[in-house]
């Protein structure tokens, strides 16, 4: 009798059942009569549940008249349709079906916030606005745009001829390179850096020499890279140089005066001989001209268009010595010897010099003042052969020890 109870169908279930024939079959006959029979069903169970306890009770309960094909029938119609829908889960169709639903949907709560969307947007586009205009009137576009075209243009072909210039200066052995750094007020700044250690100070790693060598380097670097032929001016370009770096950097000015005006003002007279046989050996070979600035008794800046006396060529030094024993011959002749005497002094004391001059001259390709390089010894035996004014095979020199 427990099972009997239990197996009765419950108000909602028969009227959810009569809801899809109903309204998803659109079958209202056959709704309608399945409802009012399992209404009389439903009765029937509960009368009979009622009096299970008298046995002595006769039930008469005809069987319910109910067109059951056709509710077969729909159930199979259900089966069908479950089948091609379950089919079509993944199709396109069906996606793009959800995805209007999905639109509509949308649309339907925005329309609810319409407004607010629409302020939000305008307020959105101000905003824009405002940092377009913010951008245009930075301070710092300039320097922005120069250091965007620096980097794009500059910064590659300034370091590599950067490590040029450092090879021609004979600086190759430090492991120094040219760095980009900000920009400041529109000019793009590049910073001497160690390879290995770029954070340290080269200032306080160099030599003094070897820290003007590098910032040679780096002004020739950009003065290479700038695309203009404008003079340039050094004032004492070799001071705490050696030797080797005073003959490097002279043969990169010597170099440089082919291509613009280099003005180089030094008291360093080893350097002006550098410079000259720079200029000597170059092809093609600059024009050069040089000058000197003397000081007075009480007055400085006295200009004249030749070199210092220790600069001079022998030669040179022999025609300014006739021109004053022209000029100063008259007191020979009018009988002036104490003048003459001042006169003969001062010229006999030039010629001392001028003999070192001279010699040097004369053995200059094979020993030069000033300078640490010197040729094979044999040539020197020519050398003061041709001083003394004999032939190679007049003149006996006596053979070096060793």
């Amino acid at each position: 009798m427990a099972t009997f109870r239990s197996s009765g169908l419950s108000g909602s279930d028969a009227r959810a059942i009569v809801a899809t024939i109903r309204d998803e079959l659109r079958q209202d006959a056959v709704a309608n009569d399945l409802r009012r029979n399992l209404v009389e069903a439903r009765w029937r169970h509960r009368w009979i549940a009622r009096r299970h306890a008298n046995p002595a009770l006769v039930l008469e309960a005809p069987v319910l008249a109910y067109d059951r094909q056709a509710i077969i029938n729909l159930a199979a119609e259900v089966e069908a349709r479950s089948a091609a829908l379950i089919a079509e889960a993944g199709s396109p169709a069906r996606a793009a079906l959800i995805a209007e639903k999905a639109e509509l949907t949308d649309r339907q709560w925005l329309a609810g916030v319409k407004d607010d969307v629409l302020a939000e947007i305008a307020r959105r586009g101000e905003i824009a606005q405002l940092e377009v205009a913010q951008r245009a009137t930075t301070t710092n576009r300039i320097t922005g745009k120069s250091t965007e075209i620096a980097q794009a243009l500059v910064t590659d072909a300034l370091r590599a001829q950067f490590a040029v210039e450092v090879a021609s200066f004979g600086i190759a052995n430090l492991a120094v390179e040219l760095r980009q750094q900000n920009s400041a007020q529109g000019i793009p700044r590049f910073k001497v850096a160690l390879v290995r250690q770029p954070r340290a100070a080269v200032g306080e790693v160099l030599s003094e020499g070897e820290h003007r060598c590098v910032a040679l380097a780096a002004f020739m670097a950009e003065l290479a890279t700038a695309g203009n032929q404008s003079g340039i001016v050094f004032d004492d370009p070799v001071s705490s140089l050696d030797h080797m770096h005073r003959e490097a950097v002279a043969k990169r000015l010597i170099e440089e005066a082919s291509r613009r005006q280099v003005i180089v003002l030094t008291h360093d007279l080893a350097f002006l001989f550098e410079l000259e046989r720079a200029a000597q050996e170059a092809q093609p070979r600059p024009q050069v001209s040089m000058g000197s600035v003397s000081r007075g008794a009480d007055k400085a800046g006295f200009c004249r268009n030749e070199p210092p006396f220790k600069a001079r060529r022998a030669v040179e030094i022999m025609g300014a010595l006739t021109r004053q024993l022209a000029n100063e011959r008259r007191h020979f002749e009018q009988g002036d010897e104490d003048n003459w005497r001042v006169t003969v002094k001062s010229i006999a004391g030039v010629l001392r010099d001028t003999w070192e001059t001279a010699v040097e001259e004369t053995v200059g390709h094979v020993l030069r003042r000033l300078s640490g390089s010197v040729a094979k010894i044999v040539k020197l035996e020519h050398a003061w052969r041709r001083l003394d004014g004999r032939n190679d095979d007049g003149f006996q020199v006596a053979p070096f020890p060793g």
